[in-house]
């Protein structure tokens, strides 16, 4: 049972780690500037890359969204 809980703390402070050296280093902080004349859409494409798992979880949401309209 040790031996379980230093491997689940090891692998958590190895996560904080990797986590705080990436926000750090190589995310960068852009200011979201927001533009008066354009209407804000409902949908914002944020990767144009979609995986399948993306795709299915679109039609999800667009299948919820009509079914709380009728």
């Amino acid at each position: 049972m040790k031996k379980i809980a230093t491997l689940v703390l090891v692998s958590v402070l190895g996560g904080a780690i990797t986590l705080g050296a990436y926000k750090t280093i190589l995310e960068k902080d852009e200011p979201i500037v927001f533009n008066e004349q354009q209407t804000p859409s409902l949908f914002t494409p944020v990767n144009l890359k979609t995986t399948n798992t993306a795709r299915l979880l679109q039609k999800v949401l667009i299948l919820l969204l009509l079914q709380k309209k009728h």
